[in-house]
C-alpha cells in the first residue's frame, strides 16, 4: 500500500482513512491511485 495512512486496503473494499491528506502526502496518494490494481481509487480536487 502507498499511502496506508490515507487507504486501508481490506480483502474486498478500501476504507478511506483521511479524506483530506494534506499536501506533503500528495505524491504518495498519487500514486496509490496510480498503482491501483482495480482502479478503484481517483482524485477529485475541489
Amino acid at each position: 500500500m502507498e499511502a496506508p495512512d490515507v487507504f486501508e486496503a481490506g480483502r474486498d473494499a478500501v476504507t478511506l482513512l483521511d479524506e483530506t491528506p494534506d499536501e506533503s502526502r500528495r505524491a504518495e496518494v498519487e500514486a496509490a491511485v496510480r498503482y491501483c490494481p482495480t482502479q478503484a481509487l481517483k482524485i477529485v480536487e475541489d
